[in-house]
């Protein structure tokens, strides 16, 4: 048994917005690393790190009449980028390309009682 497994779930669940929360709570208040937060929360500190580059906002704010600038993380901004960048990962579907060629086969298929053989041969004769 591996005594230093320090992952208390399983590999490839994606984060919940309570454990963005979290990171949040525990980044912005400066207490802990970012090693620390990763094993209270059960991730890898990988995981932590792309989570609060994904969540990072740089503010700004006056002081004695000078610019300050500094970084926080957001759970709600990184939850929302997530899901921006969730649906666009997907692979395209392979069926709008293709859609003369199905529509030609089915209706011959169909209609003509063509093997199919018949109709993928007679598709790229006219070249669908």
């Amino acid at each position: 048994m591996q005594e230093q497994l320090t992952m208390n779930r399983p590999k490839g669940h994606h984060l919940t917005l309570k454990e963005r929360g979290n990171i949040e709570v525990y980044f912005n208040h400066d207490e802990y690393s970012r090693r620390k937060i990763a094993e209270l929360i059960g991730v890898s500190p990988q995981t932590i790190n792309n989570e609060i580059k994904r969540g990072l906002v740089t503010n700004k704010q006056l002081v004695n009449g000078k610019e300050k600038f500094y970084e926080i993380y957001v759970a709600e901004l990184a939850e929302q980028r997530y899901h921006e960048k969730r649906k666009v990962c997907h692979r395209p579907c392979k069926f709008y390309p293709v859609l003369d060629f199905l529509a030609f086969f089915v209706g011959h298929f169909k209609t003509d009682c063509w093997a199919p053989d018949v109709a993928v041969g007679r598709a790229q004769a006219l070249s669908l």
